[in-house]
């Protein structure tokens, strides 16, 4: 799955010129399970580039609900940047993440969040980004949040 990842975007390359919401692996199985079919539908994916990263892709596939609905799976990591690992962003996380150990924050967290830190949203159920986080960048949304915001414009 992840090398026709790598073979479509080296046909399709996504544009740059477009606002980047980062999806945590909450969003991508809701999506997947039907929950939100708006996210990989226009008009948002002409307004905003999505991006993963690695651990996000490893959770949706570890989930097994890739098994479940591939063609969905597929339509995601055509519409998506693989982004990596920022090392230095996770390191510079870990004191706070230090902080929080007692407010159920995982490792995985700061990989994904240190991904994110250069786009301008993270999209995620999980509330525990919002403690982590100590910059104004990513805006931290919840589906349903970004898809009202998205509409509005603001």
């Amino acid at each position: 799955m992840l090398t026709n990842w790598l073979m479509l975007h080296a046909v399709y390359p996504m544009a740059k010129d477009r606002p980047i919401a980062f999806l945590d692996s909450n969003v991508i199985i809701d999506y997947l399970k039907g929950r939100l079919p708006w996210l990989f539908e226009e008009p948002l994916t002409g307004k905003f580039r999505y991006a993963i990263n690695p651990i996000v892709f490893q959770e949706v596939v570890l989930r097994g609900v890739d098994r479940k609905h591939p063609r969905r799976l597929e339509h995601v990591l055509k519409k998506t940047d693989m982004l990596p690992i920022d090392v230095k962003a996770a390191d510079a996380m870990l004191p706070r993440a230090k902080e929080l150990r007692n407010r159920a924050v995982h490792s995985n967290d700061i990989l994904v969040l240190s991904s994110a830190a250069d786009c301008d949203y993270l999209i995620t159920s999980d509330k525990s980004f919002g403690a982590l986080s100590t910059r104004d960048k990513p805006k931290i949304l919840t589906p349903k949040e970004f898809f009202r915001e998205a509409e509005t414009g603001e």
